[in-house]
């Protein structure tokens, strides 16, 4: 395990800090970078899977912004949901902060939100003070009412590619002075499921292993009991029933983003007909799971198109 230093674990401890440093979504980050330089929005939603930067990237925007020392107010908002504590919170808004010039209030898991809540929270929103900036993070974009949605600036991030993840890897080694065995770097990426800072937790879990044994059995005690993983399971089994697959899918996505379980589900898919002992009858099924999850999905359709590829999936095996 790597030690924890002045109070931070790893991944907390190589959060990045700029820009530049944000690794994955670069049209995203490039395109919020000048929003922030120009000044073009006091509210901004931030959506995509977990651990892809949201909170992060709302924390760089934020300083940015001149928003420093008292002027950052983090918010838990499935800690937060009712409609009296947005009260406080707007009458926080209502003042200076006495050490910084501008004040940002960065809301995480914004979804919790009840519908009272969004509501009083929409006047602050349409006309903050000139001081105030609000970002609202999330994973579950449709929850957040349209009228808050049509009123920030969006970041829409996406689960970071296989070889993104990698880089995270690679760089957190470099810099720690980190040794893995051989191949490690590539099973912590496949395992982080397109999420840097899960990439990073796995590192610090593995760090010290002796071999790729050894940090395969430490990941996968890490990971046994995911959803996501069981769904892949389920899927390349390929004896399994839709009852069973859509139940899989009611355990995932409340926490798991569609087009992250996507991207994972055709990793998976991809390592598994990659085996040089493959049968032919068994690789065709994979490939026609795998071209049941190839195309990407819209988030604003919610869990529609991962039920639509777990039928296509399940139900079309001879087409």
């Amino acid at each position: 395990m790597v030690e924890i230093v002045n109070g931070e674990p790893l991944h907390i401890r190589r959060r990045p800090r700029t820009f530049k440093e944000v690794i994955g979504n670069r049209d995203e980050v490039i395109r919020l970078a000048d929003v922030i330089r120009n000044r073009e929005s006091h509210a901004f939603l931030l959506t995509g899977p977990s651990g892809v930067g949201k909170t992060t990237l709302a924390r760089i925007a934020a300083t940015k912004l001149e928003c420093v020392h008292d002027g950052v107010r983090e918010i838990d908002a499935a800690s937060y949901t009712g409609i009296d504590d947005m009260r406080d919170i707007k009458e926080l808004t209502r003042y200076r902060p006495f050490t910084s010039p501008n004040r940002a209030i960065i809301m995480d898991e914004c979804h919790s939100l009840s519908p009272k809540a969004w509501e009083s929270l929409l006047k602050s929103v349409e006309e903050p003070p000139d001081y105030v900036y609000w970002f609202f993070c999330t994973t579950q974009q449709a929850k957040v009412p349209k009228t808050i949605q049509t009123r920030c600036h969006h970041v829409n991030l996406a689960a970071v590619p296989l070889d993104g993840v990698k880089r995270v890897v690679e760089l957190a080694c470099s810099e720690e002075g980190i040794r893995l065995p051989e191949r490690v770097d590539d099973l912590i990426a496949f395992m982080s499921q397109g999420s840097p800072r899960q990439a990073l937790v796995f590192l610090a879990k593995v760090a010290g292993v002796k071999n790729y044994e050894a940090a395969a059995t430490a990941l996968k005690s890490a990971t046994s009991s995911d959803p996501t993983l069981e769904l892949c399971r389920f899927l390349a089994n390929g004896n399994g029933r839709w009852g069973k697959g859509a139940s899989l899918l009611r355990n995932l996505t409340e926490k798991e983003a569609p087009e992250s379980v996507r991207i994972v589900v055709c990793q998976y898919i991809a390592k598994a007909v990659a085996d040089p002992k493959i049968s032919e009858e068994r690789a065709q099924y994979l490939l026609h799971v795998l071209d049941s999850f190839s195309v990407s999905y819209n988030p604003s359709e919610g869990q529609a198109p991962l039920y639509l590829s777990l039928g296509r999936a399940v139900f079309n095996r001879g087409a």
